[in-house]
């Protein structure tokens, strides 16, 4: 990995999420099989954002246990398990693409905000996971096998705008 940093894990992080990670990556035979069974096993919680924050260990041992969350835990708790097997990992924070507007221009929302781990591979990268249910990354689907997706709930007012006219369409 490019950073020792990306390996690291605080010393008060519950032991179920090293725990977890090995029961659930058993028989995965690469760092790839066991990133890609983290991610399916986190698909089986439910996503909300109706659910208390937080961001210390007891924030993934409670995330573990009530099986709920949004992008944020989902991110985080993958990256963590993932670090106990010793593969490194960092979460990504950003926008997904928003709505395009009559005029040509983008309107992205807090609502369009997402968090997603990212996985480094020697010889690719960091490559992006989507742990998180009815989250798809745009590009990712092929291997996350979600389509595209963002929160679409409630007004758009139109919201502030992106620097930048949508590309053109052939």
């Amino acid at each position: 990995p490019p950073d020792d940093i990306y390996l690291e894990l605080p010393d008060d992080l519950p032991s179920v999420a090293g725990q977890l990670a090995d029961e659930v990556t058993v028989g995965a035979a690469t760092d790839y099989d066991r990133v890609i069974a983290l991610q399916d096993w986190l698909r089986t919680f439910e996503y909300s954002t109706e659910v208390q924050s937080g961001h210390g260990s007891n924030a993934i041992e409670s995330f573990h246990h009530v099986r709920v969350g949004y992008c944020e835990q989902f991110a985080a708790t993958f990256a963590a398990m993932a670090r106990t097997l010793g593969i490194a990992t960092r979460v990504a924070v950003g926008y997904t693409p928003g709505r395009i507007r009559d005029d040509g221009w983008y309107s992205v929302l807090g609502k369009n905000a997402h968090a997603w781990p990212e996985v480094w591979f020697d010889g690719v990268g960091w490559v992006a996971f989507e742990p998180t249910p009815s989250r798809g990354i745009p590009g990712a689907t092929n291997y996350t096998g979600l389509e595209p997706s963002q929160d679409t709930t409630g007004v758009d007012p139109g919201g502030a705008v992106s620097d930048r006219p949508a590309p053109a369409t052939p």
